[in-house]
């Protein structure tokens, strides 16, 4: 997955340029004679600090979440010169692909777009910044690969990154795949309610979740959707309340777009499975002079009449301890159907096909401690 590009004659530039150098002409650019068609090329590099992704219907990229359906993805790089020689016309090319979790040119290509670009002499000279949009119109995981394409090369240079894959994941020994990045129907980023409402049980109403600047969403600040998140606990000490559970509960989640039969039989991939993620830092002790300390996920297919406890992949009730305050902001995960560890999003596939709301239940402990700060929730 990971190609670099063709060489040219380092004694026949130097040549070239020491003649262009005293009858004081300008360098020449690379063209298909120059450029050695049986080995890779080392002359140009991606600007990994200049590559990244954007999104008008996602507020921060946060390395996982790189868009919206139908909202518009800005893929951007620019190509560093790793030579004196000057490069015309380097074809660098944006391929987006469907992902499954197998190999990306397995998977079916929903985007591909090509821009010409040339590159100035001068090692660590950068070419202008070239722009890629792409309005997905499905939700799920992809994987969005840049590669470059020197003229006269034998095959492109593609880097890792700018090959935007997701998470590694192994869980059994020298079997690993990527979970690819995802492309979302809803989002929150936490800066306001909208649309999702606070109950408190045995603890104070006005300690109840709510959108805060809390201090703990400042440093990774990169991890998250800065500043703002949800939150629920003391807004003077940021201690989660005494006792008592205080629940976050979600506007309605149309799962019913999702076709039960989730396969695409024109475009002959499977439609996305259905995942819920959302990143999470704080601390709740497991025990504590007020009872069991935790975050528990329930969900509702009768508009919050009746709640049951949201199962993982292994049918056990989701629900979450420990401590991340001096970690990053982590993710919600599932265990693997076989072998060990965990992979990043709660599967919701089991509830395709109706109108749900999901509830996060924070229950204090009594321990003086933080609790929970919610983000990104998609």
């Amino acid at each position: 997955m990971v190609d670099r590009g063709p060489n040219v004659s380092g004694r026949s530039i130097a040549l070239i340029l020491m003649t262009l150098i005293i009858l004081n002409l300008p360098a020449p650019f690379v063209t298909s004679e120059d450029a050695n068609p049986d080995r890779y090329s080392d002359l140009v590099k991606f600007d990994l600090y200049s590559t990244g992704a954007s999104s008008d219907g996602v507020s921060g990229f946060n390395g996982l979440v790189v868009g919206r359906v139908n909202h518009t993805t800005s893929i951007f790089t620019r190509l560093e010169n790793t030579n004196n020689v000057p490069l015309k016309d380097v074809e660098v090319t944006c391929t987006i692909y469907w992902y499954d979790g197998f190999y990306p040119d397995r998977g079916q290509v929903m985007f591909k777009d090509i821009k010409l670009v040339d590159v100035p002499p001068g090692d660590g000279e950068f070419s202008e910044m070239l722009e890629f949009f792409w309005v997905p119109q499905f939700a799920g995981a992809y994987i969005i690969n840049l590669s470059a394409h020197v003229p006269g090369d034998a095959r492109p240079m593609s880097t890792d990154p700018p090959f935007f894959q997701g998470i590694r994941y192994e869980p059994l020994p020298g079997k690993y795949f990527y979970s690819g990045v995802w492309v979302a129907t809803e989002y929150w980023d936490g800066s306001e309610m909208d649309g999702w409402t606070s109950v408190s049980l045995g603890a104070p109403p006005e300690e109840g979740w709510r959108s805060v600047v809390h201090p703990l969403s400042a440093a990774p600040s990169l991890q998250h959707s800065y500043p703002e998140c949800f939150y629920a606990g003391n807004g003077t000490t940021w201690n989660a309340s005494a006792s008592g559970t205080h629940s976050l509960i979600s506007p309605l989640l149309d799962l019913k777009r999702f076709d039960p039969e989730p396969y695409d039989v024109e475009r002959s991939i499977r439609r996305p499975q259905i995942f819920l993620l959302f990143r999470y830092r704080g601390n709740l002790s497991s025990s504590g002079p007020a009872g069991d300390g935790s975050m528990d996920l329930r969900i509702s297919m009768d508009n919050g009449t009746t709640w049951e406890p949201l199962l993982d992949a292994r049918d056990e009730p989701v629900s979450i301890t420990g401590n991340t305050t001096t970690g990053t902001w982590d993710y919600a995960k599932r265990a693997f159907y076989v072998g060990t560890g965990h992979m990043v999003g709660l599967d919701l596939g089991r509830y395709q096909g109706q109108d749900v709301r999901i509830r996060f239940d924070e229950t204090s402990s009594g321990v003086n401690e933080t609790g929970y700060l919610l983000d990104d929730i998609t």
